[in-house]
């Protein structure tokens, strides 16, 4: 036997609203998720801007120290994968050097070069990585001269 068309419709709409109450839940966590992970952002690019002045001290003592040419270029963050971007250049013993850094969304600042793969396709190669939120002046030290290949 068959139910009831007031059954049937009764169950279709206890399932409606249940399905309703699971969708509000989840678009509930969702926004909750979103909002910490732009907090974080917002943290990330807060702590390079206040990091960026002493990448760019360390980079003028080194140059400075070894008696070489090198600059700090801080880029912003022009690519939506990115929290931000800055380039290390100069000449080291006659050669022309070109370092680039690339803070990604996780805090996680990578420092390598962009190498060419294709006719007109860059590959960006990271030698070192760094907890950027945690990073305090000598873990920099250390960082700029592994990429600058100063033992």
């Amino acid at each position: 036997m068959s139910k009831s068309s007031d059954a049937r419709i009764a169950h279709f709409l206890k399932e409606q609203k249940e399905d309703a109450q699971m969708l509000a839940a989840q678009a509930q966590r969702l926004p909750d998720d979103e909002v910490k992970r732009s907090q974080f952002v917002a943290d990330l690019r807060a702590k390079w801007a206040a990091d960026n002045h002493v990448i760019r001290e360390v980079v003028n003592e080194f140059a400075t120290k070894l008696n070489i040419q090198l600059s700090y270029i801080d880029l912003g963050s022009p690519l939506p994968h990115l929290a931000a971007q800055a380039r290390i250049i100069g000449r080291i013993g006659g050669q022309n050097i070109t370092v680039d850094l690339h803070l990604d969304l996780s805090g996680t600042l990578h420092g390598g070069q962009s190498q060419r793969v294709g006719a007109q396709q860059a590959r960006f190669v990271s030698k070192r990585t760094i907890a950027v939120m945690t990073a305090w002046r000598q873990e920099y030290e250390d960082f700029v001269l592994d990429l600058l290949e100063i033992e």
